[in-house]
């Protein structure tokens, strides 16, 4: 009889423990993330990778990566921490260009499908918290990973 892998048991335990991800559970089951990890790069139009978001994703395991709208308070806090005495005009534009800018984020979870208003409801499990559903509005997402492979714009 053969003893199962140490990291198995902790993987076990680890799902028992609510405080704990589910990412952080497949991250030592997989050291170094190869759940995940994209093998293969395609460039697709939008349709198609709302396409293969929406038909292909049942019960699989997909990385959404979107940029967030921006917020004042976001734009709030990046004025507060700037220094503008002394940047030169080069510098202001670069950082004026980037108040406007959202800030990108990765969601890593199952997709459970279209809302009314155009957005994708998913399961984030990178979220400890009881509350994991997430909205991701089709416009500003700028890739997708699924199944070993990365579909870009």
């Amino acid at each position: 009889m053969t003893q199962e892998p140490k990291w198995t048991d902790k993987a076990r335990e680890d799902t028992r423990d609510s405080r704990i991800s589910y990412i952080e559970v497949l991250n030592r089951a997989c050291p170094g993330g190869e759940f995940a990890r994209a093998q293969f790069y395609k460039k697709v139009s939008r349709t198609e990778l709302l396409r293969i978001l929406l038909e292909d994703t049942r019960s699989v395991l997909v990385t959404v990566s979107f940029t967030k709208k921006q917020t004042p308070e976001r734009i709030i806090d990046m004025i507060e921490g700037a220094d503008l005495a002394t940047m030169n005009k080069t510098q202001k534009k670069k950082f004026a260009k980037s108040l406007m800018v959202g800030e990108k984020q990765e969601i890593t979870g199952y997709v459970l499908g279209p809302d009314e208003k155009g957005r994708i409801s998913m399961t984030d499990l990178n979220v400890k918290a009881k509350n994991r559903l997430r909205l991701v509005d089709t416009r500003t997402i700028d890739h997708v990973t699924l199944r070993g492979t990365q579909y870009h714009l």
